[in-house]
């Protein structure tokens, strides 16, 4: 049977790092388990199964799992923004894009990954 997961990166940290996700494209990412506020987002139940976090080093004891697969599907996050600049609870929707790279109008918090999993390793580094 084949694993799926979906996976969370944020908008800041694909700009930053220049990751490039899209349909048909192979990856080998350390991943860990997704912040609680991700699911804030969204005013419905998401399945976020893991976030990829540029900066995950930075957490000391914070598990990482390496994982290989093929990007099955891309969609970016977009969400409302309140007068403080913080993203509304349950204003998230999403809509379906070729890649990361896509220049997009409007206010993109992130990007929802379906990986078909082919490994998964604890990093023990």
């Amino acid at each position: 049977m084949t694993q799926r997961a979906t996976v969370w990166l944020t908008d800041w940290q694909v700009w930053d790092t220049g990751l490039a996700a899209a349909p048909g494209i192979e990856v080998e990412w350390r991943l860990s388990a997704p912040d609680v506020w991700t699911a804030r987002l969204f005013g419905e139940p998401r399945s976020i199964d893991f976030e990829l976090d540029t900066e995950v080093d930075a957490v000391p004891g914070r598990a990482v799992i390496v994982t290989r697969g093929l990007i099955e599907d891309v969609e970016c996050v977009r969400v409302t923004r309140s007068p403080d600049g913080a993203a509304v609870d349950g204003s998230a929707t999403t809509e379906r894009v070729r890649s990361t790279g896509q220049m997009l109008e409007g206010d993109v918090m992130g990007y929802l990954v379906r990986l078909r999993v082919d490994a998964m390793t604890p990093d023990v580094t």
